[in-house]
């Protein structure tokens, strides 16, 4: 029905390879009106019907399919559903040459009448069974497990990386054992590359290494910032993966699934003084020249702001050439230290964030703020980052007295030193 379904919730998977089988559709999933005689059943206790007639499909399965469609730029109708396919057109559908001669043609005359002639379509019993609504959420369904390789039986249709952390971490059902020791990572840096997604190996390495000791997760960026690129825009999976997460330097966080309050910049500063930072900020940046110049100078946040000079709708490429020229030239280096001179009296802070940023916050707000949730309940916590320089944003948890401090090179440093950590005979 669909020509990529790598976006839907594999639940739905074997029903969606099922329909496009050498075979007809079974009542499971399908209401049981105007479908013919039954010819056949399989084990599950499913109908099959003569000449291959397909069911109509119930009210269910027509709102999935306009859920499905909103995530595709690109769909095509297989033969197999033409049967019951309503052909809703101006241009005389009857005779149009697009529509197949088994499908059901309307002529309309603009949207009201489309309304009117869809709701007699339901009104008909066409769609709209819905004794059947009960008995489908009665029923116990049985699919196929995807295994390891992304495949079924057939060697098909699982492509996501993600799904399989999912997957995976459901069959081993993932609890971190009690531990005197927690392991504290940074994102950008550490556990991907630069705005980058994580890979599935360390994602793998994460799911084992939760196996002997706790896992916390750190990073500068706001909440969908970070579930995009530790767990594919999946807050379910990202969760599932450590037992703390803290976004915005820990001003946003979780503890399992259950959230720690959000802080604000706006309540802790006020809006006249980040009003005056982000005029300065503005007119500062306006001054710089750079290679070049995009958009989104300024992300306001719940704890933070971040400012970019070359402005964070850059593309990787043109992130790319801003580091190199940053370094060259101490861009970001320079604002902080004007922030400071200008702005420190309100009692904020500034350091260097990720690749493009300078990230503003109160006095306090850095990544150590995080350790408030943490710190009474292990002996321990090691923490892995990459800014860890003074002036970056890994610096002050690095430095803090409750941490061990580890300075990583990227994600296959940080491995290899956690996997130090693991061997060094520690009492975990």
């Amino acid at each position: 029905m669909v020509s990529n379904t790598a976006k839907v919730d594999p639940v739905w998977y074997p029903w969606l390879h099922h329909v496009t089988d050498e075979k007809p559709m079974t009542e499971s999933f399908m209401s049981v009106g105007r479908v013919g005689t039954v010819v056949g059943e399989d084990s599950f206790g499913n109908r099959f019907y003569e000449n291959n007639a397909y069911p109509v499909p119930n009210n269910r399965w027509v709102e999935f399919f306009v859920n499905l469609w909103k995530d595709y730029d690109s769909t095509q109708i297989e033969s197999e559903w033409l049967p019951w396919l309503h052909h809703v057109s101006n241009d005389n559908p009857t005779t149009h040459s697009s529509v197949p001669d088994n499908s059901n043609g309307h002529t309309v005359e603009g949207p009201e009448d489309t309304k009117k002639q869809v709701e007699e379509v339901l009104r008909g019993g066409e769609l709209s069974i819905e004794d059947q609504h009960a008995e489908l959420d009665n029923r116990e369904f049985e699919f196929e497990t995807p295994t390891a390789d992304h495949s079924n039986s057939r060697g098909d249709f699982i492509t996501d990386p993600v799904l399989e952390a999912i997957e995976s971490a459901e069959k081993q059902k993932i609890t971190s054992p009690r531990s005197k020791t927690i392991l504290v990572f940074d994102v950008d840096g550490t556990l991907t590359a630069a705005g980058q997604q994580i890979t599935p190996e360390m994602r793998e390495f994460l799911i084992e290494t939760r196996k002997r000791v706790p896992l916390a997760v750190v990073g500068g960026s706001d909440f969908k910032k970070v579930t995009e690129q530790l767990a594919g825009h999946d807050k379910d999976l990202l969760l599932s993966l450590f037992d703390y997460v803290f976004a915005e330097n820990g001003l946003l966080g979780f503890k399992g699934t259950e959230p720690y309050p959000v802080q604000s910049i706006q309540k802790a500063i006020g809006d006249d003084k980040l009003q005056e930072l982000i005029n300065f900020s503005l007119r500062y940046m306006s001054e710089i020249h750079l290679p070049v110049k995009r958009g989104n100078f300024v992300d306001f946040r719940n704890g933070m702001i971040k400012l970019s000079p070359i402005g964070r709708s850059c593309s990787q490429e043109e992130r790319n050439q801003f580091v190199i020229f940053d370094r060259e030239n101490g861009i970001r280096q320079k604002f902080a230290e004007e922030l400071q001179k200008n702005f420190g009296k309100y009692g904020l802070q500034f350091a260097i964030g990720g690749q493009i940023s300078v990230n503003v916050f109160p006095t306090g707000w850095d990544k150590t703020f995080c350790l408030q949730y943490i710190q009474d309940q292990y002996d321990t916590i090691h923490f892995f980052g990459d800014k860890t320089a003074p002036g970056g944003n890994d610096h002050e948890i690095f430095a803090d007295e409750r941490t061990v401090g580890h300075t990583v090179e990227g994600p296959e440093d940080t491995k290899q030193q956690v996997e130090d950590v693991l061997r060094g005979g520690e009492d975990l």
